[in-house]
Protein backbone atom coordinates (compact mmCIF):
# COMPACT_ATOMS: atom_id res chain seq x y z
CA UNK A 1 0.00 0.00 0.00
CA UNK A 2 2.79 2.38 0.87
CA UNK A 3 4.57 1.42 -2.34
CA UNK A 4 1.48 2.31 -4.39
CA UNK A 5 1.50 5.77 -2.82
CA UNK A 6 5.23 6.36 -3.38
CA UNK A 7 5.06 5.09 -6.97
CA UNK A 8 2.18 7.43 -7.77
CA UNK A 9 4.27 10.35 -6.49
CA UNK A 10 7.16 9.35 -8.75
CA UNK A 11 4.83 9.10 -11.74
CA UNK A 12 3.52 12.58 -10.96
CA UNK A 13 7.07 13.93 -11.01
CA UNK A 14 7.52 12.56 -14.52
CA UNK A 15 4.20 14.07 -15.60
CA UNK A 16 5.16 17.50 -14.22
CA UNK A 17 8.42 17.19 -16.14
CA UNK A 18 6.38 17.17 -19.36
CA UNK A 19 5.49 20.82 -18.69
CA UNK A 20 9.07 21.73 -19.69
CA UNK A 21 9.00 24.46 -17.05
CA UNK A 22 11.95 24.38 -14.68
CA UNK A 23 10.29 26.62 -12.09
CA UNK A 24 7.20 24.41 -11.87
CA UNK A 25 9.30 21.25 -11.73
CA UNK A 26 11.48 22.72 -8.97
CA UNK A 27 8.37 23.75 -7.04
CA UNK A 28 6.93 20.25 -7.43
CA UNK A 29 10.12 18.57 -6.21
CA UNK A 30 10.23 20.88 -3.18
CA UNK A 31 6.54 20.27 -2.49
CA UNK A 32 6.95 16.49 -2.84
CA UNK A 33 9.85 16.54 -0.40
CA UNK A 34 7.81 18.60 2.05
CA UNK A 35 4.79 16.31 1.68
CA UNK A 36 6.86 13.17 2.23
CA UNK A 37 8.42 14.75 5.31
CA UNK A 38 5.13 15.59 7.04
CA UNK A 39 3.41 12.41 5.81
CA UNK A 40 5.81 10.22 7.82
CA UNK A 41 4.01 11.33 10.98
CA UNK A 42 0.73 10.13 9.49
CA UNK A 43 2.29 6.80 8.55
CA UNK A 44 3.41 6.35 12.14
CA UNK A 45 -0.13 6.88 13.38
CA UNK A 46 -1.40 4.45 10.75
CA UNK A 47 0.94 1.75 12.03
CA UNK A 48 -0.08 2.44 15.63
CA UNK A 49 -3.77 2.12 14.74
CA UNK A 50 -3.14 -1.13 12.89
CA UNK A 51 -1.25 -2.63 15.84
CA UNK A 52 -3.87 -1.57 18.40
CA UNK A 53 -6.77 -2.87 16.31
CA UNK A 54 -4.96 -6.11 15.52
CA UNK A 55 -4.11 -6.84 19.16
CA UNK A 56 -7.64 -6.01 20.31
CA UNK A 57 -9.24 -8.20 17.66
CA UNK A 58 -6.88 -11.02 18.58
CA UNK A 59 -7.98 -10.72 22.21
CA UNK A 60 -11.62 -10.67 21.13
CA UNK A 61 -12.15 -7.16 22.50
CA UNK A 62 -14.20 -5.63 19.69
CA UNK A 63 -15.17 -2.50 21.64
CA UNK A 64 -11.52 -1.58 22.21
CA UNK A 65 -10.74 -2.27 18.56
CA UNK A 66 -13.54 0.05 17.43
CA UNK A 67 -12.55 2.72 19.94
CA UNK A 68 -8.92 2.49 18.84
CA UNK A 69 -9.92 2.85 15.21
CA UNK A 70 -12.13 5.87 15.92
CA UNK A 71 -9.56 7.56 18.15
CA UNK A 72 -6.83 6.89 15.61
CA UNK A 73 -8.90 8.49 12.87
CA UNK A 74 -9.69 11.54 14.99
CA UNK A 75 -6.10 12.02 16.15
CA UNK A 76 -4.80 11.53 12.62
CA UNK A 77 -7.18 14.07 11.08
CA UNK A 78 -6.60 16.61 13.86
CA UNK A 79 -2.83 16.24 13.54
CA UNK A 80 -3.19 16.61 9.77
CA UNK A 81 -5.19 19.79 10.29
CA UNK A 82 -2.56 21.14 12.69
CA UNK A 83 0.24 20.36 10.24
CA UNK A 84 -1.79 22.02 7.49
CA UNK A 85 -2.21 25.21 9.50
CA UNK A 86 1.52 25.29 10.24
CA UNK A 87 2.30 24.84 6.54
CA UNK A 88 0.00 27.67 5.51
CA UNK A 89 1.31 30.07 8.16
CA UNK A 90 4.90 29.22 7.31
CA UNK A 91 4.52 29.00 3.53
CA UNK A 92 6.80 31.95 2.80
CA UNK A 93 9.53 30.69 5.11
CA UNK A 94 9.23 27.18 3.67
CA UNK A 95 9.46 28.49 0.11
CA UNK A 96 12.57 30.49 0.97
CA UNK A 97 14.20 27.50 2.67
CA UNK A 98 13.61 25.22 -0.30
CA UNK A 99 14.42 27.76 -3.01
CA UNK A 100 16.44 30.69 -1.62
CA UNK A 101 15.98 33.82 -3.71
CA UNK A 102 14.11 32.05 -6.53
CA UNK A 103 10.98 34.14 -6.92
CA UNK A 104 9.60 32.09 -9.81
CA UNK A 105 9.70 28.91 -7.72
CA UNK A 106 8.21 30.74 -4.73
CA UNK A 107 5.30 31.83 -6.92
CA UNK A 108 4.26 28.22 -7.53
CA UNK A 109 4.98 27.05 -4.00
CA UNK A 110 2.63 29.70 -2.63
CA UNK A 111 -0.16 27.97 -4.59
CA UNK A 112 0.91 24.40 -3.84
CA UNK A 113 1.54 24.58 -0.08
CA UNK A 114 -2.12 25.40 0.81
CA UNK A 115 -3.18 22.45 -1.36
CA UNK A 116 -0.75 20.23 0.54
CA UNK A 117 -2.32 21.51 3.74
CA UNK A 118 -5.75 20.35 2.54
CA UNK A 119 -4.31 17.05 1.34
CA UNK A 120 -3.02 16.39 4.86
CA UNK A 121 -6.65 16.01 5.96
CA UNK A 122 -7.53 13.48 3.27
CA UNK A 123 -4.19 11.68 3.46
CA UNK A 124 -4.41 11.44 7.25
CA UNK A 125 -7.88 9.91 7.14
CA UNK A 126 -6.78 7.56 4.37
CA UNK A 127 -3.78 6.37 6.38
CA UNK A 128 -5.77 5.87 9.60
CA UNK A 129 -8.49 3.88 7.84
CA UNK A 130 -5.87 1.81 6.02
CA UNK A 131 -4.26 1.08 9.39
CA UNK A 132 -7.59 -0.23 10.67
CA UNK A 133 -7.93 -2.45 7.60
CA UNK A 134 -4.47 -3.89 8.21
CA UNK A 135 -5.30 -4.53 11.84
CA UNK A 136 -8.44 -6.41 10.82
CA UNK A 137 -6.53 -8.46 8.27
CA UNK A 138 -8.02 -6.71 5.24
CA UNK A 139 -4.76 -5.63 3.65
CA UNK A 140 -6.02 -6.54 0.18
CA UNK A 141 -9.04 -4.28 0.61
CA UNK A 142 -6.83 -1.35 1.56
CA UNK A 143 -4.47 -2.01 -1.35
CA UNK A 144 -7.32 -2.24 -3.89
CA UNK A 145 -8.89 0.96 -2.55
CA UNK A 146 -5.53 2.73 -2.81
CA UNK A 147 -5.15 1.54 -6.38
CA UNK A 148 -8.62 2.75 -7.36
CA UNK A 149 -8.23 6.18 -5.79
CA UNK A 150 -4.62 6.86 -6.74
CA UNK A 151 -4.28 5.20 -10.14
CA UNK A 152 -7.81 5.33 -11.55
CA UNK A 153 -8.74 8.78 -10.19
CA UNK A 154 -5.70 10.76 -9.06
CA UNK A 155 -3.23 10.07 -11.88
CA UNK A 156 -5.64 10.55 -14.83
CA UNK A 157 -7.19 13.65 -13.26
CA UNK A 158 -3.78 15.03 -12.32
CA UNK A 159 -2.44 14.47 -15.82
CA UNK A 160 -5.38 16.35 -17.32
CA UNK A 161 -5.27 19.26 -14.86
CA UNK A 162 -1.49 19.53 -15.05
CA UNK A 163 -0.97 19.30 -18.80
CA UNK A 164 -4.20 20.53 -20.35
CA UNK A 165 -5.36 23.32 -18.06
CA UNK A 166 -3.86 26.56 -16.79
CA UNK A 167 -3.41 25.05 -13.32
CA UNK A 168 -0.11 23.47 -14.26
CA UNK A 169 1.73 21.82 -11.38
CA UNK A 170 -0.98 22.85 -8.91
CA UNK A 171 -3.39 20.60 -10.81
CA UNK A 172 -1.34 17.55 -9.86
CA UNK A 173 -1.69 18.38 -6.18
CA UNK A 174 -5.41 19.10 -6.48
CA UNK A 175 -5.75 15.64 -8.00
CA UNK A 176 -3.95 14.17 -4.98
CA UNK A 177 -6.58 15.66 -2.70
CA UNK A 178 -9.33 14.14 -4.86
CA UNK A 179 -7.62 10.75 -5.06
CA UNK A 180 -6.94 10.38 -1.35
CA UNK A 181 -10.49 11.54 -0.61
CA UNK A 182 -11.86 8.76 -2.83
CA UNK A 183 -9.64 6.22 -1.05
CA UNK A 184 -10.90 7.43 2.33
CA UNK A 185 -14.53 7.11 1.25
CA UNK A 186 -13.99 3.60 -0.12
CA UNK A 187 -12.22 2.44 3.04
CA UNK A 188 -14.84 3.98 5.32
CA UNK A 189 -17.66 2.28 3.41
CA UNK A 190 -15.90 -1.07 3.61
CA UNK A 191 -15.17 -0.78 7.33
CA UNK A 192 -18.75 0.29 8.05
CA UNK A 193 -20.06 -2.85 6.33
CA UNK A 194 -17.83 -5.30 8.22
CA UNK A 195 -18.99 -7.44 11.13
CA UNK A 196 -16.17 -6.86 13.59
CA UNK A 197 -17.49 -9.49 15.98
CA UNK A 198 -17.26 -12.21 13.35
CA UNK A 199 -13.76 -11.04 12.42
CA UNK A 200 -12.69 -11.33 16.06
CA UNK A 201 -14.16 -14.84 16.37
CA UNK A 202 -12.43 -15.96 13.18
CA UNK A 203 -9.14 -14.43 14.31
CA UNK A 204 -9.24 -16.27 17.64
CA UNK A 205 -10.13 -19.50 15.85
CA UNK A 206 -7.08 -19.13 13.62
CA UNK A 207 -4.91 -18.40 16.65
CA UNK A 208 -6.09 -21.58 18.38
CA UNK A 209 -5.41 -23.62 15.26
CA UNK A 210 -1.92 -22.14 15.07
CA UNK A 211 -1.28 -23.06 18.70
CA UNK A 212 -2.44 -26.62 18.06
CA UNK A 213 -0.12 -26.87 15.06
CA UNK A 214 2.80 -25.68 17.18
CA UNK A 215 2.04 -28.22 19.92
CA UNK A 216 1.70 -31.00 17.36
CA UNK A 217 5.01 -30.11 15.73
CA UNK A 218 6.75 -30.00 19.08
Amino acid sequence: MVALDWWSSEIFSMIVGLLHNTAQLAAHVAAANLYNLVYTFTLGLSSAVGILVGISIGKGDVSIARAGSSCGLIVSVLSGALIGVILILGSRLIAELYAPGQASVHHYLYYIIPIIAVSMLTSSSQAALAGTCKGLGYQKTAAVSNFKGLYLIMLPLGTFLCLWTSLGVAGAWIARVCGTLVVSVLLHRKLSALDWGTIAVNARARMNLDRQDVKTNV
